[in-house]
């Protein structure tokens, strides 16, 4: 059970501390504004199917994904959790976005390498994979290289930016920018960028 007013469950954590926090009673790992952990869990287990290595056979395998409150917050977290491989060799990342079915709580599939400085192509964010039992809502993605924090890429070739082709496709989802290299501390943070096409809005 958990308590607002304290800020805590009064149960100890059911997974002890294989969820990763010494504290026990803490709420979302002091992060309620990102996460959602209705049950004391923070995570949900769902079936998804996984290429047999050295094999083109795949199984059915139970896989731990984080649950989040919104579309954009599991968006926001894809990206800055491939952030540090797309950085490593400038490639992006990106996968897929989708709720949960029969609840309100949404997740992050794992993230594909993608093209090295490319813009992204929408029609590979539609069909990342996402793991039974859930509806896809938009995807994510993470450049390669820090860009203009405050605008979309924007494809050379057609002079069309990311957003439009997005807003043109009706197509949500979430892009990641990296920080700048030697960036101090204080500005060494991810950006962000999104799109919801059921209200057509953009937003940081």
């Amino acid at each position: 059970m958990y308590q607002p007013e304290l800020g805590r469950f009064l149960q100890p954590d059911p997974k002890e501390f294989e969820a990763g926090d010494y504290n026990l009673y803490r709420y979302c790992h002091n992060d309620p504004v990102n996460k959602s952990d209705p049950l004391g869990l923070l995570e949900i287990t769902l079936e998804e199917y996984k290429r047999i290595p050295f094999s083109n056979l795949k199984e059915l395998v139970q896989t731990k994904f984080e649950v989040f409150n919104s579309f954009v917050d599991a968006g926001k977290a894809g990206g800055k959790a491939a952030g540090p491989a797309a950085l490593a060799d400038h490639a992006e990342r990106y996968g897929g976005v989708g709720r949960v079915l029969n609840t309100r709580f949404y997740i992050y599939g794992h993230p594909i390498k993608g093209a090295h400085d490319k813009v992204q192509n929408y029609s590979a964010l539609r069909t990342a994979p996402l793991p039974n039992g859930v509806e896809r809502v938009g995807g994510y993605w993470v450049l390669g290289r820090h860009q203009d924090a405050h605008s979309w890429p924007v494809n050379r070739f057609n002079g069309k930016s990311d957003g439009q082709v997005l807003r043109e496709s009706h197509f949500s989802a979430v892009m990641t920018n990296p920080p700048s290299p030697g960036a101090n501390s204080l500005n060494n943070q991810y950006s962000y960028k999104s799109y919801e096409a059921d209200s057509d809005k953009e937003g940081n």
